[in-house]
């Protein structure tokens, strides 16, 4: 399930509406995430428009900061925070599927 924007509030609800993989927006936190849906799948949230402005170098640093953080925990995607845009830079895509493979 992926809904935009802060939905900190309405995360605990997600278990209750059947939500097996919950992708977290970019302005949500990721401990609060992780605290509020101890149980479910949680992927994201690295911000959407970093893909189409960053370098390469901060997908990674993102990336790398991101599988730190949940690196103890079973079921975590790292993907954006909500769609990759279409003018997104290829190299930055790549920069997040390289950092999922090292």
């Amino acid at each position: 399930m992926h809904i935009a924007g802060p939905t900190d509030p309405i995360l605990p609800f997600y278990p209750e509406a059947g939500v097996d993989i919950a992708n977290f927006d970019y302005c949500v936190d990721p401990l609060t995430a992780q605290q509020r849906l101890p149980q479910t799948c949680l992927d994201g949230n690295i911000k959407p428009f970093s893909f189409v402005e960053a370098m390469p170098e901060e997908i990674t640093i993102e990336s790398a900061k991101l599988l730190d953080l949940f690196a103890e925990r079973k079921g975590f995607i790292l993907s954006s925070g909500c769609e990759i845009p279409p003018e997104a830079k290829p190299e930055n895509i790549t920069a997040l599927v390289l950092s999922v493979r090292k």
